[in-house]
């Protein structure tokens, strides 16, 4: 056996002997690493320069290491987050700590970065949707709900009246559709908590050429299954005749479905005056 006590190998210094490995029948020797750690070697790894650290060096050499491909970000900007240095590895990505505009700290992967997935903290997201819904400070209004429902009719085939809009090809205008401050401004003009928002054409789109507030009855008469009637070249919902001519509409209605036209059909079966019934004298 080699007394190699007090010698140094690489960052190891031999500081005693240790035992003998019985099965490969060589002697082990306790070292102290520059690291400060202890170690044990086999004086043969040591000679031959097999070990010269605790395994630090390894380390320390892999980190200095740049792979070929190895994209530093520190200093550049992505949306609101700066990269001020680099972070631990997560599943092999490379990973930046972020300092972002707001002050919070936040790592972020690097793909994520240069793809432009994240651009802040969480506080852009937060931000965006904040102003989405008090920019305006109308979202609780009975106006901004009416919007909010045009666009459900329209675009959301789970509403139960979707069918009867755009399930029929029903649609808003772009500039409805994607800015309440647009319609706001368009209708606030004749708007009134006690009208409706009705559509002037019942085919037609929801947009300020086609709409305007009007009271339920009116609403309720300008519907597709609206019966309409003829009288002296004056047409006008049934409803709305006999409301104006005192006639009972549930009977108006029936002659209607019997094919009567006209005062017929306001009126039923209209009755010649005797006088004409008269046959003239001889």
């Amino acid at each position: 056996m080699i007394d190699i006590k007090g010698n140094v190998f690489g960052k190891l210094t031999v500081v005693g002997f240790s035992h003998i490995n019985e099965s490969k029948r060589v002697a082990i020797w306790d070292c102290i690493c520059e690291c400060g750690k202890s170690h044990k070697a086999s004086g043969v790894n040591l000679r031959n320069g097999q070990v010269r650290s605790c395994g630090c060096l390894r380390i320390e050499t892999l980190s200095s290491m740049v792979p070929y491909n190895f994209d530093d970000l520190t200093g550049r900007t992505f949306g609101y987050l700066n990269v001020i240095g680099e972070g631990e590895k997560q599943k092999q990505h490379t990973v930046w700590v972020c300092k972002c505009e707001c002050g919070n700290i936040t790592e972020v992967i690097a793909s994520n970065l240069k793809k432009g997935r994240q651009v802040s903290c969480g506080c852009f997201n937060k931000k965006k949707s904040k102003d989405r819904l008090t920019t305006h400070g109308l979202s609780k209004t009975r106006i901004y709900k009416i919007w909010v429902g045009m666009i459900s009719r329209c675009y959301n085939p789970k509403r139960s009246h979707y069918a009867d809009y755009g399930g029929r090809g029903i649609i808003m205008s772009d500039e409805w559709r994607n800015d309440f401050m647009v319609f706001y401004n368009d209708m606030i003009g004749s708007y009134d908590k006690n009208l409706q928002l009705d559509r002037i054409d019942v085919n037609g789109n929801y947009c300020k050429e086609n709409c305007r507030w009007v009271t339920v009855l009116v609403n309720a008469r300008n519907k597709r299954n609206t019966i309409y009637l003829t009288i002296d070249n004056i047409t006008k919902p049934a409803s709305e005749w006999a409301e104006l001519k005192n006639v009972n509409y549930h009977k108006m209605h029936e002659r209607i479905m019997q094919g009567k036209e006209g005062k017929e059909a306001l009126y039923g079966r209209i009755r010649v005056p005797v006088e004409r019934m008269m046959l003239p004298k001889k």
